[in-house]
């Protein structure tokens, strides 16, 4: 493991989901090159993980409780860019296990007095547990069940609905997946632009190759992140007031590659 290693991607736990994971991630419109650092208290076999993909090149695994914090200062969770905690499959009620660890690591960028805090995703496989979760400093939550449950209900009311899901939450070649673009990544001038003025803009825009689609906005509410899909022209919705883009929105929009915006003039 490289010896001052940030900006990495932190894995708590380890199970087959986390093969997949890594899998994702080392798609070429992920962070194929960002290192990943696995903390497990399991065993491991690093060397048949090596030997049968070359995705493991940059993956590293640090023996120890990913609520230990020794464990977490070792594979300078502090310095992580995101940490994914999985569920441990071991664990008949592993919820209690995986707040602990939102905690412990919260709790390590305080004492070392580091600024930069990870952000963190927690799987819960109870999701009355989401409130507790968050108030232990996870960022956002997944909840297995929970999406299931809704998948399934949404599908039997329109059918093949699931095949949409599916096709945004992975990356394939010639599949479209969903991205958030920040500020950096797109003109000023979709700054004081209606939704639907951005969404034409970006229409008229786009190239025959890459063609992207405006779905919703990300936008700092009450000191949160929060997801505005399809916002109704200066109305209300769900989780909050649209009426133009500010200087601190990111665009969601669906696209088969991560986009630059930031060159359109018109």
């Amino acid at each position: 493991m490289p010896k001052n290693v940030k900006r990495h991607i932190a894995i708590c736990n380890w199970n087959k989901r986390g093969e997949k994971v890594i899998e994702e991630l080392h798609h070429p419109t992920a962070e194929p090159d960002t290192e990943i650092i696995i903390l497990t208290d399991g065993d491991v076999n690093e060397r048949e993980l090596r030997e049968q993909s070359k995705r493991y090149a940059n993956v590293y695994f640090i023996k120890g409780k990913p609520t230990s914090y020794d464990t977490l200062k070792s594979a300078r969770i502090h310095q992580a860019k995101s940490v994914i905690i999985l569920s441990d499959s071991k664990d008949v009620e592993p919820d209690p296990k995986t707040i602990l660890s939102c905690l412990a690591i919260r709790q390590l960028s305080k004492d070392l007095k580091d600024k930069h805090l990870p952000h963190i995703i927690a799987e819960l496989m109870d999701r009355t547990n989401r409130k507790m979760a968050l108030d232990a400093g996870a960022n956002e939550i997944v909840s297995a069940g929970f999406y299931r449950t809704g998948i399934m209900l949404q599908s039997a009311l329109y059918h093949n609905l699931s095949d949409i899901f599916h096709e945004l939450l992975i990356y394939e070649k010639n599949s479209s997946s969903i991205y958030i673009i920040g500020k950096d990544k797109y003109s000023d001038i979709f700054i004081g632009k209606s939704f639907q003025e951005a969404a034409e803009i970006i229409s008229n825009n786009s190239s025959e190759t890459n063609p992207v689609i405006l779905i919703g906005v990300r936008r700092i509410i009450e000191n949160k992140s929060t997801i505005i899909l399809n916002p109704l022209l200066n109305g209300n919705s769900k989780n909050g007031k649209f009426d133009h883009f500010n200087a601190d929105d990111a665009m969601v929009v669906i696209a088969r590659d991560l986009t630059d915006l930031s060159k359109i003039k018109k």
